[in-house]
């Protein structure tokens, strides 16, 4: 795994194809969500929207994200 690339998200390789990894903010908690960097990486504010519209909380001036599992 590459360091942050982004606050609180990190670069990873699934395979052949490198991922924006964005990792539960809670203790012992294993889910991510993983976004295809296609071309450029994309910003921030997109990673960001994509974690929102799957459920996940954002708190982005903490770098804080949360699945939808603890989010409740």
């Amino acid at each position: 795994m590459r360091p942050a690339s982004y606050p609180g998200i990190t670069e990873s390789t699934r395979g052949t194809q490198r991922v924006h990894v964005i990792p539960c903010s809670c203790e012992s908690c294993q889910n991510t969500v993983e976004v295809a960097i296609t071309g450029k990486r994309k910003p921030p504010s997109v990673l960001h929207n994509i974690a929102k519209r799957r459920g996940w909380k954002v708190r982005s001036k903490r770098a804080e994200f949360t699945c939808p599992e603890h989010a409740q």
